[in-house]
């Protein structure tokens, strides 16, 4: 059975310098928007950050759903 997680909020931690960087600019919040796709092949969440940028805009990202090399998913 599927689940969908749509609406979910993930908690993550940049594990990369990239990553990490995402973390203390948009927060570790991250509201799933879309998650039956796949990116680079790999089945993946597209998200959300929780916080508007400095230019009123959210920012959206793909973070895969096992192995991503810049977020560990914590909850």
């Amino acid at each position: 059975m599927m689940t969908c997680d749509i609406g979910k909020i993930l908690t993550c931690r940049g594990i990369s310098r990239h990553g990490k960087g995402r973390i203390a600019t948009h927060g570790e919040q991250w509201l799933v928007m879309r998650d039956d796709m796949r990116f680079r092949g790999e089945p993946a969440w597209l998200v959300q950050s929780m916080g508007m940028t400095d230019r009123g805009e959210f920012h959206s990202r793909w973070i895969h759903k096992q192995n991503d090399t810049d977020f560990e998913v914590i909850t």
